[in-house]
């Protein structure tokens, strides 16, 4: 369990390891940028033009953005929320059928993997095999949930051995949260969209979905994104004890569309919401353990702290002992019921950080702190 969770706090700084972006990696993830695909592309192919296009270059990344963007932009180049197309798209289809939800004598088939099923340690490649963006528990343990960067939720019971996907019934979708009630294992929510995927017009998220059935049927709650939102989702925090008090994290929009960078709050189960704070793209969110009055988030560079529930303009930027703006890039945040005041911030390095203070030129690696005050 403990490598699980290593992997998962890593996973992010893997995706950011080279110390000086090309332009188009900044337009990529910059929230408010003013272009549409064919600026994209015209970046990159200068870019690589010049530059090595061998493993961990980018370049096969990047190529699979242009096969499956290319094809989905508007004339004009203006990129828009695939995964909100496709949804809507399907959503009329059943509606043609007069279905709600898949028909009940769906049988999607006997699979078997046909995948490697083992690994050898110590080797730091196996083709084939891909991330998971987050993992969570019923509360009786009986039950594990994971999500997947294109390939919906999956659930697993008793020893996890065999697992059964739950979004079949929805069209393909990335997911960077899951959320499930302590009190009703059958009553889960998710995050859609695939927040650290190059192909972020692909796997880019429609909001949040609720299922009462233990993932049979999904449905969306009052957080969705339309077709003109381009936004990634990071992460679904839901209270310890209260499954209506939520929140979102998410960064906003690349490709000149509206910014919807920020933090997201419900306190009725998405029926309605409050964006709390706008004041960047956010990737991480915590609650205090053992006292989920105290939140804590993070940007790209800051960590800021609620003392009153998360509520609207209750986040404070902390400053104390922290590195500042512009050094630092992708901050994580880590606790541990074991010591509810100690808070742990893992800092990757910022694109435009000159002065590596690590070991190597390419270590994603700026620093780790903490702080044993809750900040």
């Amino acid at each position: 369990m403990k490598r699980i969770l290593f992997i998962l706090f890593s996973l992010p700084f893997l995706l950011f390891s080279q110390t000086e972006y090309p332009t188009y990696k900044i337009m990529l993830n910059d929230s408010l940028g003013d272009f549409n695909f064919y600026d994209l592309k015209s970046q990159y192919d200068n870019y690589f033009a010049t530059s090595d296009r061998g493993r961990g270059s980018g370049f096969k990344q990047i190529m699979r953005f242009e096969n499956f963007v290319e094809r989905r932009v508007a004339p004009s180049g203006q990129m828009f929320n695939i995964p909100g197309k496709n949804l809507n798209n399907y959503n009329s289809y059943l509606n043609l059928l007069n279905f709600t939800t898949l028909p009940s004598n769906y049988d999607p088939g006997n699979w078997e993997s046909a995948q490697i099923t083992s690994r050898t340690n110590n080797k730091g490649w196996n083709g084939g095999w891909g991330r998971i963006n987050c993992i969570t528990f019923s509360s009786n343990g009986q039950d594990c949930f994971i999500g997947s960067p294109a390939g919906g939720v999956w659930r697993a019971s008793g020893q996890w051995t065999n697992w059964e996907p739950l979004t079949d019934g929805l069209p393909n979708i990335g997911i960077s949260g899951i959320g499930v009630d302590p009190n009703n294992s059958n009553h889960i929510f998710i995050l859609t969209g695939d927040g650290d995927g190059y192909d972020m017009s692909g796997v880019g998220s429609i909001g949040v979905l609720e299922s009462n059935d233990n993932g049979v049927t999904w449905h969306p709650t009052s957080l969705v994104w339309d077709d003109n939102a381009l936004v990634r989702g990071y992460k679904l925090l839901v209270h310890p004890t209260n499954i209506n008090i939520q929140f979102v994290v998410v960064a906003g929009s690349a490709g000149g569309i509206a910014n919807e960078d920020g933090i997201y709050k419900t306190t009725d189960g998405w029926n309605t919401y409050t964006r709390v704070n706008t004041s960047s793209s956010f990737y991480d969110i915590e609650f205090k353990p053992g006292d989920p009055t105290v939140v804590y988030a993070s940007t790209n560079n800051d960590f800021f702290r609620s003392t009153s529930s998360g509520d609207s303009a209750t986040f404070i930027r902390l400053t104390n002992g922290i590195p500042s703006n512009p050094a630092t890039s992708r901050v994580a945040i880590g606790v541990s019921p074991a010591s509810p005041s100690t808070v742990y911030l893992l800092y990757g390095i910022s694109s435009t950080n000159n002065a590596t203070p690590c070991s190597t030129a390419t270590s994603p690696f700026f620093g780790f702190y903490s702080s044993t005050n809750s900040g």
